[in-house]
């Protein structure tokens, strides 16, 4: 028996035997029968193959670097960085601690890349602002992250960049910054001046330390000495009726303003040539 042709071509020549009840059929039409076997092999590993595709990316068990990095962040929310460790993080995935090895080589790598996913939730900014619009816009949007995962924000002051969303996030404020009139060599020194200011800020508040003086603080500043601290004591009200977020917006208006006099400056030190 020779191989049949195409369809539409006609067999060269036609099955006899056992196939006898089908020799008004093209030899095409009869692979189902010549060959059941072959073809559920070859269906099953098409299947396989196709489930190959769907998990290119990821590595065992078939787990994406997304999604133990979004369980890393749900477990150093519940617990802290005390409590966090590689293996509760892969309990939570049902793999092993290996697996996550494997695709952050460190638990640092995790950390930065954790991090990194911070950074990405942050919106850009709108290029239609003034440069000190812009930043304002970058810090509030920083507050909101902070307060929303505190745990995993912190993580942020470790790491100059965390990624490719990180470097955007930068730029946008070396543009600005340029914007403002710093010059060339302060451009990087006030980048990291102002996430440290921002960050730092943001955590602070996370931490309690920008709320509203308790009962026992205030009761403290009560009992001191009116003429050994006399501006501590005219401010108690201010500290007592601290509005949420007033020291954030103050203190990253203040920080504009003394880039906004540096500039116009040339840059110098002026009063604070000792620092």
């Amino acid at each position: 028996m020779t191989r049949a042709g195409c369809r539409g071509e006609g067999p060269s020549t036609l099955p006899t035997g056992p196939l006898a009840p089908h020799l008004g059929e093209p030899y095409f039409y009869n692979v189902e029968i010549i060959l059941p076997d072959r073809i559920r092999r070859c269906q099953s590993n098409g299947a396989r193959l196709m489930k190959q595709v769907e998990k290119r990316g990821k590595g065992p068990r078939g787990l994406a670097k997304a999604d133990i990095t979004r369980a890393a962040i749900s477990e150093l929310e519940s617990v802290g960085e005390a409590g966090f460790t590689l293996r509760k993080v892969a309990a939570r995935l049902g793999c092993d601690p290996m697996t996550i090895v494997y695709h952050f080589r460190s638990k640092e790598g995790l950390f930065r890349a954790m991090a990194g996913w911070i950074s990405e939730q942050l919106d850009g900014v709108d290029a239609t602002r003034p440069w000190d619009g812009r930043l304002v816009q970058l810090a509030e949007g920083l507050r909101s992250l902070a307060l929303g995962y505190p745990s995993t924000f912190r993580l942020m002051q470790r790491f100059m960049n965390t990624g490719v969303s990180d470097y955007k996030h930068s730029e946008s404020v070396l543009q600005a910054l340029e914007e403002a009139g710093v010059s060339e060599e302060q451009l990087a020194q006030l980048c990291l001046g102002w996430y440290a200011c921002v960050i730092g800020l943001a955590l602070a508040e996370v931490d309690g330390l920008l709320q509203p003086a308790s009962q026992t603080e205030l009761e403290e500043i009560e009992m001191l000495d009116p003429t050994a601290f006399p501006i501590t004591t005219r401010c108690t009200e201010s500290f007592r009726n601290l509005p949420r977020g007033a020291v954030f917006s103050l203190t990253l208006e203040t920080f504009l303003l003394g880039i906004r006099g540096r500039a116009a400056g040339g840059g110098t030190r002026g009063a604070c040539e000792s620092v």
